[in-house]
């Protein structure tokens, strides 16, 4: 999964209408990262929810007492599970990575509004710091 360098050089202009409206053009700057988590969230989840298949086959296995069986359906139930793994591991790291995306993008349209206004650390800091404890709120609210 290639990540996008940050600062993004362009945030875009966001739809400020309305809240939702707001969070809607966020979540469309993100397709691809949504989408992809779907599909490590599919793996993961088709994973595990396969695992009773093979396990069904181990147990009627032994009580045929069929040891290749046994051991077939331990090789696909170990397959399944890390399969399982995979996907969280991949997962989790795409929700982080929309996270982080999402913030940056909050942080820029931000620095963006402030910067026009004169307002720096030192001469605004108040508004500024205002601001921020505004973006750590959206920010933080939906991290991982």
């Amino acid at each position: 999964m290639p990540l996008a360098s940050l600062p993004l050089a362009d945030p875009g202009r966001p739809d400020l209408s309305s809240p939702l409206a707001f969070l809607r053009w966020i979540q469309r700057a993100q397709r691809r990262g949504q989408v992809l988590s779907t599909c490590w969230a599919l793996l993961e989840m088709g994973g595990q929810a396969a695992l009773p298949v093979p396990l069904g086959h181990g147990v009627q296995a032994a009580v045929d007492g069929d040891a290749g069986g046994i051991w077939r359906a331990g090789a696909l139930v170990v397959l399944l599970a890390a399969t399982a793994s995979l996907g969280t591991v991949l997962l989790h790291r795409q929700a982080v990575w929309n996270w982080i995306h999402a913030a940056t993008h909050v942080r820029q349209l931000v620095a963006r509004q402030a910067s026009p206004r004169g307002m720096t650390g030192t001469s605004a800091g108040n508004e500024v710091e205002g601001r921020q404890g505004l973006v750590r709120t959206l920010t933080m609210s939906g991290s991982p």
